[in-house]
């Protein structure tokens, strides 16, 4: 019998939101009328907004970044969006500008499940979930691929099976391409998990440095997406192994799977964009800028961004609400797996 994914349980419902805001709206949150008793918040309240990446310029959250700039940019014409990229730090410098912004909006920072690893590793002492150090705006929740275990093409392991052999019989000694306490570590630890092995990790900071470092023969295997090491697949220079999920990629579906390989994942590894900012943004602003994302899907560089470097991912909008349990349920993630200082 086909085993089930564990379900991450979940946390307490965040609080519903009981204000009204008026003169913001999915269609038009410039000149909506600001009349009437009740005070509200309408963004963006500044000329100039910063989209905080904390990665590298062609990253897929560089990506998502340059396509809310472009969403935006489209739908508030007077004012300029501006896509600023910083990786150093381990992604702590991007973050720390996202949480001591001004608390008007004209900051926001686009984080990953990362930010949570970086805290439970010790590398970041602030934790996005806490509202005293972050005001969550809401999570774009991509439906995309997971990542596979991949090897040079003239690796010695012809199979998940030969790499996990070789693994049991010299532990922590056959190398993999990872992160530095971010979510691609913790996806490697949960692939040890269900393999019943340990690998020696390697740091290396972005895709294109863990493909570096597997075709110049310095890592075993490497922790990449299938879209991701396609071309590679394509030229003769990368083998994908194993697809590690349950159950078969739709984009990719020649790749086999962990679980009927005989390793079943006990846990899915979290995906999403995290909107946040200062904690002292109000209530009233996270939620009108929250407002403003549903139109994302039909900007031309989002449709690009999922048929390319998403390679068919998809998107639903959901309530500010939803989000931020989204990213809580990252947390209940890094809390199952074992994750921590």
């Amino acid at each position: 019998m086909k085993k089930t994914m564990k379900k991450l349980t979940t946390l307490l419902a965040a609080a519903a939101l009981t204000f009204t805001l008026a003169g913001c709206s999915n269609s038009s949150a410039e000149g909506a009328d600001s009349g009437g008793e009740a005070e509200s918040a309408e963004w963006p309240a500044t000329k100039n907004i910063e989209i905080i990446c904390p990665a590298n310029a062609g990253s897929g959250t560089d990506g998502v970044c340059r396509a809310l700039a472009s969403h935006w940019g489209k739908m508030f014409p007077d004012h300029n969006f501006t896509v600023i990229n910083d990786a150093s730090g381990g992604y702590t410098v991007a973050y720390e500008k996202g949480r001591n912004s001004d608390t008007d909006g004209s900051t926001i920072l686009v984080g990953t499940p990362s930010m949570l690893i970086t805290y439970y590793f010790g590398v970041y002492d602030h934790l996005v979930t806490d509202p005293e150090e972050f005001q969550i705006i809401n999570c774009i929740k991509l439906e995309s691929d997971m990542a596979a275990v991949c090897v040079k093409a003239d690796s010695p392991y012809e199979t998940l099976d030969d790499l996990v052999e070789a693994a049991k019989a010299n532990p922590n000694s056959i190398s993999v391409g990872t992160g530095s306490g971010n979510i691609v570590y913790a996806g490697t630890v949960n692939i040890e998990n269900a393999l019943g092995c340990s690998f020696r990790k390697v740091d290396g900071a972005d895709n294109n440095e863990r493909i570096t470092n597997l075709l110049g023969g310095f890592n075993d295997w490497a922790y990449l997406t299938p879209q991701v090491a396609d071309q590679y697949v394509q030229t003769g220079d990368i083998r994908i192994l194993a697809y590690a999920d349950n159950q078969r990629s739709v984009n990719y579906p020649d790749i086999p799977c962990f679980e009927e390989l005989g390793y079943p994942l006990n846990y899915q590894v979290p995906t999403g964009y995290i909107l946040c900012a200062n904690p002292g943004l109000s209530e009233e602003m996270a939620e009108a800028i929250s407002s403003t994302l549903p139109g994302l899907k039909d900007d031309s560089m989002w449709k690009t961004l999922l048929n390319t470097t998403f390679k068919g991912g998809s998107w639903e909008y959901e309530e500010r609400e939803e989000g931020i349990q989204t990213v809580k349920d990252m947390q209940i993630f890094c809390d199952d797996l074992g994750l921590g200082v």
